[in-house]
């Protein structure tokens, strides 16, 4: 008589998948163990590490909470936390989950984890505080993107950057800081909106990217607005959002889209300039489209729109650091002014 085998359970077939590198097809099957085992922890912990994979940051936070809602005193729970906060560039909140995986189980890969965290942090590499991947109290759209504009704040360590070496260029912190930067542009002098003036603006871009890259310096992929009105102070202040999730996944870009058009506006801005390096693209990968002309180069993404209407896009390759203009079907950011 032969033995018939038992039937995989969904978890053993989404282990499968997720060591195939097939991680569609095993949060799939994963989410078909959840429906028969909705409390099963391990459920949730396969499938918020099979959704990290696919770029879905938002969907794989929600798992993780779900682990440690249901077994609080599994670390593995806050490790999967840890390692999407990490992801997104959230690195102090990814330090503050590790060190509570590592009170439940002080192993060596969260000493080691942390340890890095605390570097990379000391010397301003990470990420500073950013907007929550959830609604927003302050009606503004959802985001996990943090919002910058003010005076230049220097890090530490001088091959790494999150800013570019621009004037009048800083760090809002908190909603407070976001509503006083919106209100002191309302009061200020108006500035004509000229061509000129745009078109400077975003050969100024290129030229501090071009430099930051001949220095080895890590440039984070951001978004820089060039003002309406002046400040109070009487001059003129760039505005800077970072946007290092942004291009993580379709759902993610457009929380980001609606947000930048809500700073847009808030702050009378003429111009908007998205700096974003290659790498740091899940999505949309445009070099894969037909006519793409640098091949598998690596570089950064220069994309100028404006008020006027005005729209360039540029690639700086790595290789030799030019600027060469590309077709604007190879944008990766929707219109901001619209």
């Amino acid at each position: 008589m032969v033995e018939e085998k038992t039937p995989k359970s969904h978890k053993d077939q989404g282990n499968e998948y997720y060591k195939a590198e097939q991680w569609l097809k095993a949060a799939a099957c994963y989410t078909k163990g959840i429906k028969e085992e909705p409390e099963n922890t391990v459920l949730y912990s396969n499938r918020c590490a099979a959704l990290l994979k696919l770029q879905k940051a938002g969907k794989a936070l929600a798992d993780a909470d779900t682990c440690i809602r249901l077994k609080p005193e599994w670390e593995k729970g806050h490790y999967r936390k840890a390692m999407v906060f990490e992801a997104m560039g959230e690195h102090n909140q990814a330090l503050t989950s590790y060190e509570q995986a590592a009170k439940l189980q002080n192993t060596s890969e969260f000493r080691h984890k942390i340890a890095t965290l605390k570097k990379q942090i000391q010397r301003g590499s990470a990420p500073v505080v950013k907007a929550s991947p959830a609604e927003s109290d302050s009606g503004k759209p959802a985001s996990s993107f943090a919002f910058t504009s003010g005076r230049s704040t220097p890090t530490a360590d001088k091959q790494e950057s999150k800013v570019l070496a621009a004037p009048n260029v800083g760090e809002i912190r908190n909603d407070d800081d976001y509503a006083a930067a919106k209100e002191g542009m309302a009061n200020g002098e108006p500035i004509p909106l000229a061509s000129e003036r745009i078109q400077q603006f975003g050969q100024d871009i290129i030229v501090a990217v071009q430099q930051q890259m001949s220095e080895g310096k890590t440039i984070q992929p951001s978004v820089y607005f060039l003002p309406g009105k002046k400040a109070a102070s009487g001059q003129e202040q760039m505005g800077q959002v970072q946007i290092s999730t942004a291009f993580q996944s379709p759902d993610l870009l457009q929380s980001c889209l609606a947000f930048l058009r809500q700073y847009a506006t808030d702050t009378g801005s003429h111009a908007a300039c998205a700096v974003v390096p290659k790498q740091s693209i899940a999505y949309p990968q445009v070099w894969k489209m037909k006519g793409w002309p640098h091949q598998i180069n690596d570089g950064i993404f220069v994309q100028l729109e404006s008020l006027k209407p005005l729209r360039k896009c540029w690639f700086v390759s790595t290789d030799d650091k030019q600027a060469q203009e590309v077709s604007s079907d190879y944008k990766i950011l929707e219109p901001i002014f619209r």
